[in-house]
């Protein structure tokens, strides 16, 4: 939400006029804090922050089954020739086999 709010056009404006140099622009914390900055309703607020906390929800679920899947991968190159054991966690098995 706050990125997509510091580039609005009229925002990106203030900003370019507070910024330190063109090679590597810097805004000061205080000038920073001088950009008018509206709040959403509650209505919205309640439903970014929704979104955002099943965001991060759904990004630790991907890790967690990106390191299963690496950790079942090295259990298999790791395996002697034909003694291949793969587990499927609890939470994820749906009675299919593969």
């Amino acid at each position: 939400m706050l990125t997509l709010y510091l580039r609005l056009p009229v925002v990106t404006e203030i900003l370019d006029l507070h910024a330190t140099s063109s090679m590597d622009p810097a805004i000061s914390t205080a000038d920073l804090m001088k950009i008018p900055f509206l709040p959403p309703s509650q209505k919205y607020a309640k439903r970014i922050t929704e979104i955002i906390k099943a965001s991060r929800k759904a990004r630790e679920e991907a890790h967690r089954l990106l390191t299963e899947a690496n950790r079942m991968v090295e259990e298999m190159i790791l395996a002697p020739s034909g003694c291949v054991k793969i587990s499927v966690s609890d939470s994820h098995a749906d009675g299919a086999q593969g």
